[in-house]
């Protein structure tokens, strides 16, 4: 059961740099898709993407 690495000794290391690659990547897409935003109507309240340049 759980696979032939079930326990790699460097867990710590590799949740780090898999959670920073995503948090990037996030970041990227979220930034791109605000520049590409577009809306008929400016919008009665605010929303996250207000505040990406």
């Amino acid at each position: 059961a759980g696979g032939w690495w079930s326990r790699p000794a460097n867990w710590k290391s590799n949740t780090t740099i898999i959670t920073t690659g995503i948090v990037v990547l996030v970041g990227f897409v979220w930034k791109i898709s605000a520049e590409r935003e577009w809306r008929h109507n400016e919008p009665n309240q605010w929303i996250p993407s207000m505040m990406v340049w």
